[in-house]
């Protein structure tokens, strides 16, 4: 399954690192890809993760927030 999410608190290169090194790190995801322009994530995933688990983990990392996009789900 593979989501796509809005990426908020991303201001350049090294915001986008640092996003993508976090969500790499989650247990669960086959693979994330993080764009600045648009501020994306597309993550696919072996089993379905809760966008506040995804937001817990990531706000550790700095001041970054997913979002649902309108075409999340693939």
């Amino acid at each position: 399954m593979t989501n796509k999410y809005k990426v908020t608190g991303m201001t350049c290169s090294h915001c986008v690192a640092m996003v993508q090194k976090t969500l790499s790190g989650i247990e669960g995801l086959e693979s994330v890809i993080v764009t600045l322009d648009p501020p994306e994530a597309e993550i696919k995933m072996n089993h379905h993760i809760e966008i506040s688990i995804l937001n817990s983990i990531l706000e550790k990392a700095g001041n970054y927030k997913l979002e649902e996009s309108e075409n999340s789900n693939s």
